[in-house]
C-alpha cells in the first residue's frame, strides 16, 4: 500500500484486494444502507433521488440459476484448479452516451461476474491486459433499473 499524496486515501494494488475473497462482504444494517444511498444522491446533487436511478432488480429465479451455474462450474473442476470464490458487480452502459449528456438521461446497468480464486474474472470482459482462464459465459445481467427508472423502462419496452 502506498500513501496518496493528494488525499488521505491509500492506493492499494487491486491484486492485494483479491486475496482471501471467500469471506468478503457483510450484512448491512438498514441505517447503513440508507446512509450509502443518501451519500450517493447528495453527491449527484439529487438528495431526494427523483432524477437518478440508483438501484437494480434481479429476479430471485434468475439469481438462483446464476448461483447454481457457479456451483456446477466449481463442482466439475479438478483438484488444484481455481474455483469461483466471489462475485464482482460491474457497472456498464447498454448504449454509448455522448459527451455532455446530463446524468439523468444516461441509462447505466450492472451485471454480475464470477471471480476466481486469485481475483481473475471467469469471463474476460475488462479491457486488456485482463484475461481469464476459461470463458463459460456465466454472467447475470439485464436487471430492471429501479427505483425511479421503472416506469421509463416499462414504457420503453411497450413502444
Amino acid at each position: 500500500m502506498e500513501p496518496d499524496n493528494k488525499s488521505n486515501h491509500l492506493l492499494i494494488n487491486c491484486e492485494e484486494l483479491t486475496k482471501d475473497i471467500l469471506g468478503v462482504g457483510t450484512n448491512l444494517l438498514t441505517e447503513t444502507a440508507k446512509r450509502y444511498i443518501t451519500n450517493l444522491l447528495t453527491c449527484w446533487g439529487n438528495p431526494d433521488g427523483k432524477s437518478n436511478n440508483f438501484g437494480y432488480i434481479f429476479g430471485l429465479d434468475k439469481f438462483n440459476i446464476f448461483i447454481n451455474q457457479v456451483n456446477a462450474y466449481n463442482s466439475q473442476l479438478k483438484p488444484g484448479e481455481p474455483q469461483v470464490e466471489g462475485i464482482r458487480v460491474f457497472v456498464g452502459r447498454q448504449e454509448p452516451a455522448a459527451v455532455g449528456v446530463p446524468r439523468e438521461k444516461i441509462m447505466d446497468t450492472v451485471f454480475l461476474m464470477p471471480v476466481l480464486h486469485g481475483g481473475g474474472d471467469l469471463s474476460t470482459v475488462q479491457p486488456p491486459p485482463h484475461e481469464n482462464l476459461v470463458d463459460p459465459d456465466i454472467i447475470l445481467g439485464d436487471p430492471r433499473p429501479c427505483p425511479n427508472e421503472c416506469i421509463k423502462f416499462i414504457s420503453t419496452i411497450a413502444k
